[in-house]
């Protein structure tokens, strides 16, 4: 499942990032999965960290972001939603998830179908924001 995440949340910020629309370029991204909530719950998510900055598709120039967050978090979300549960929906039909000990059950048609359903009325990609006011280093870090 992991795999998925990270698979689904790089192609989804990759091709936003690629479209003119938006920014237009080729960028790079770091990428973090967290496994735990503040509450010390089960809370996967994974945390992306790019310049907003990248390669124009000629390869000849750079593209920087304007002010504010680069990307559109309504379509990335919705984005990153449908890639997920596309390759979570290959994944259940090539059985290449194991579903061990209490969650066994997912590997019948039936509930997988009703565990990938509740995937679709969940909103993801809620906190998306500028992450750095720019490359000022503050006084206090010198």
């Amino acid at each position: 499942m992991y795999d998925l995440l990270f698979r689904s949340v790089s192609e989804t910020v990759i091709e936003l990032a690629n479209d003119p629309k938006h920014l237009g370029a080729k960028i790079g991204v770091i990428s973090i999965l967290h496994t735990w909530g503040q509450n010390i719950m089960d809370h996967p998510h994974i945390h992306v960290s790019s310049l907003g900055a990248g390669f124009l598709l000629m390869e000849t120039a750079g593209c920087l972001a304007g002010k504010g967050f680069f990307l559109p978090v309504k379509g990335l979300s919705a984005l990153f939603r449908g890639k997920f549960l596309d390759h979570l929906k290959h994944c259940f039909k090539s059985g290449d998830l194991a579903f061990p000990g209490s969650i066994s059950h997912l590997k019948d048609q039936a509930p997988s179908d009703t565990f990938r359903k509740q995937f679709y009325e969940k909103e993801v990609g809620r906190l998306l924001q500028t992450a750095f006011g720019g490359p000022k280093v503050p006084d206090s870090l010198r």
